[in-house]
């Protein structure tokens, strides 16, 4: 079983927010052969070929389901097999927020994760599938798993999609620079470029929407840096990555919310979710951190 739950801390930056996973176990044996176990069903695999899941919940229109009496669950994620016993069924991500993050641990092979959230039907609680993706996932491999697209979709919107992205890409780093992939999750999004100021190397000239940028060497400036989503030379949206952008570090840039400007003429509701190996957004498990736009 795959069982996990995010809490949120608070990072240097008032703007930014931590997001924090728990370990949780994984369906693997960490000394026994996986045919040793003599009190159930065997496990899995071993816990050493294990891969590291990072999973956010980005898909428009995911609401909060109260429940008479509890808490506020907006900041929960489960990842948990549809058959217990069964190894082969699906994985079921379940959530009840956007903007949720978490971390899993599973075992390596073809796996159908399935995206689920909690809706009311009558007086019943039930889930609802959103969508679902296959995954071929390697022994240790470390994913970065985006859920977007629109959970009711109007005319000409997408449904849920899935943005997969594989850290493998990224290299060994060089001194004095940071390895960055960028990831185009905005559903309603352009093919846009994407400029980091003044971080020099990090600029990107078409991501489309859905799409994964190659990986791109960045002169780490060692202050605030300046992030311009562009469709043409109009400047769409901006964030700040502040106090400092990190240094030395392998990191991953999400883009995701919605570009489309609110009636009341306000900024769209983009964020930008930075994530990674450095010790202040990425290295702990389920870490990252959201910025909002300027």
């Amino acid at each position: 079983m795959y069982s996990l739950k995010s809490k949120n801390l608070a990072w240097l930056a008032p703007a930014a927010m931590l997001l924090f996973t728990a370990g949780c176990p994984v369906d693997a044996n960490e000394e026994k052969a996986p045919d040793a176990d003599e009190n159930g069903p065997p496990p899995e695999c071993m816990a050493a070929d294990a891969a590291r899941i990072r999973i956010l919940q980005a898909a428009k229109g995911l609401g909060t389901l109260m429940r008479p009496g509890r808490p506020d669950v907006t900041q929960t994620l489960s990842l948990t097999r549809a058959n217990p016993a069964d190894p082969e069924s699906p994985l079921v991500l379940s959530n009840n927020g956007f903007g949720a993050t978490a971390n899993a641990s599973v075992c390596p092979g073809m796996k159908t994760i399935i995206a689920s959230t909690q809706v009311l039907d009558g007086e019943m609680i039930k889930d609802g599938e959103l969508g679902k993706v296959d995954i071929d996932i390697a022994a240790k491999e470390r994913i970065t798993l985006v859920v977007t697209g629109f959970v009711a979709p109007a005319a000409g919107q997408d449904s849920v999609k899935f943005v997969v992205i594989r850290e493998s890409k990224l290299p060994a780093r060089e001194a004095g620079k940071s390895n960055l992939i960028v990831a185009n999750a905005i559903p309603d999004s352009p093919t846009v470029a994407v400029d980091f100021n003044p971080a020099a190397g990090a600029e990107i000239a078409a991501l489309a929407r859905y799409g994964v940028s190659d990986v791109v060497a960045v002169e780490t400036p060692e202050k605030a840096v300046t992030v311009k989503v562009l469709e043409g030379d109009a400047a769409k949206v901006s964030f700040s990555i502040s106090p400092r952008f990190p240094a030395g570090a392998n990191l991953i840039a999400v883009l995701y919310d919605t570009l489309a400007i609110p009636m009341n003429g306000t900024k769209p509701s983009s964020k930008l979710f930075l994530t990674g190996d450095d010790p202040l957004i990425g290295n702990a498990p389920g870490s990252g951190i959201i910025f909002p736009a300027l």
